[in-house]
């Protein structure tokens, strides 16, 4: 956690605070002496945060501005970036699999969208439908977690083009 922090840290600063708020729970989580403060971050914490937030912006939004085109338009936007990143993680798989002697499973790229973890456990699922003796969820959650810094990295870009 902490190189990866400070590498991206260096290459986009204006990412700083969210790519260290994503890491110092990595840290909690990897250093194994803080138990209580991974639970706590882990479940408490964020259910709490995610509450608040929920009521703070909601309290504060009402129809006439909120529902508009535009933000219809956000939200089209956002389903085709999901389905456009989801085809791109299969295509680049099924590519890399043209030149690799290990073969990896295309549904591998499907988890690079940073939905974490239901990109992951949605491949995993499927993985298990399609045969039971796949165990796709520890190889999803990789490109998975390269997916969620890849979106604070790109939302520091955006932060640091608006400012």
């Amino acid at each position: 956690p902490l190189l990866a922090s400070i590498v991206v840290m260096l290459l986009v600063p204006k990412s700083a605070p969210l790519i260290a708020m994503f890491m110092l729970g990595n840290l909690f989580m990897e250093s194994g002496v803080v138990e209580r403060l991974t639970n706590v971050s882990r479940n408490e914490l964020m259910n709490i945060v995610t509450i608040l937030l929920g009521v703070a912006v909601g309290s504060t939004m009402t129809a006439e501005v909120f529902l508009t085109w535009k933000t219809i338009g956000v939200f089209i936007m956002g389903v085709v970036a999901f389905a456009f990143a989801t085809a791109g993680g299969v295509l680049i798989a099924k590519f890399m699999n043209l030149f690799t002697k290990n073969k990896v499973n295309p549904l591998i790229g499907a988890a690079g969208v940073s939905a974490v973890p239901m990109a992951a456990r949605v491949v995993h699922s499927m993985g298990t439908e399609a045969n039971p003796q796949n165990y796709l969820l520890m190889h999803a959650m990789g490109p998975n977690v390269a997916g969620v810094i890849g979106t604070a990295v790109a939302a520091g870009a955006f932060i640091a083009a608006i400012m």
